[in-house]
């Protein structure tokens, strides 16, 4: 999961994947493939955005 926050606006949006996020805000992909695959970065900020990449957090299944 990808969340996407507009220091602009203070717009917050949250996106499945880098290529979805990527495609709505017209950004080049490959700049953040690199710093979230190849240097492990889990934020990304800019003067006019902050992107954070985070794991979902589910319910787990309960057994009686």
């Amino acid at each position: 999961m990808i969340a996407f926050y507009n220091k602009q606006t203070t717009e917050i949006r949250i996106f499945g994947s880098v290529k979805a996020l990527c495609q709505e805000l017209e950004m080049k992909p490959d700049n953040l493939y690199t710093k979230f695959g190849r240097k492990s970065l889990k934020r990304i900020e800019t003067e006019t955005y902050i992107i954070v990449k985070t794991e979902i957090e589910r319910s787990k299944k309960i057994t009686l």
